[in-house]
């Protein structure tokens, strides 16, 4: 008579390794790759006020891996108050680069202590006339 338990043993450490794997694989985690517009960084380089307006200078990085265009919001402001604002358009930003923009923005008010800030929103929308 056959002995069963020691077949099913033998079997067992053979496909043990095998069931092993074939779990491991499951729980792998696997790497992102839908588009995250959100990833980007803004800086403003530089702040040039005057009564007239502000000169505005800044650097936008796109940190996904897909082309981005991005809205630019930028604002001039002081502790209490908004002195100017204003949009900025960058299309087609490239995954991982770095594009630089100018931006000019009225002011009314008093510039003492006003400071230049920048926000960056994804805009894959078209751009330009229609």
């Amino acid at each position: 008579m056959p002995d069963w338990g020691r077949r099913a043993r033998l079997l067992a450490i053979g496909e043990l390794p095998v069931l092993v794997l074939a779990g491991a694989l499951l729980f792998v985690p696997q790497p992102d790759r839908s588009p995250h517009p959100e990833r980007v960084t803004v800086r403003v380089d530089t702040c040039g006020l005057a009564s007239s307006g502000a000169e505005i200078a800044y650097t936008v990085t796109n940190q996904d891996r897909a082309t981005h265009g991005y809205r630019v919001e930028l604002t001039v402001m002081t502790a209490t108050s908004a002195l100017g604002s204003g949009t900025s358009l960058l299309p087609g930003v490239p995954a991982g680069a770095t594009v630089s923009g100018r931006a000019l923005i009225p002011l009314t008010g008093d510039l003492t202590g006003a400071t230049c800030r920048a926000r960056a929103v994804a805009f894959d929308g078209v751009v330009g006339h229609h």
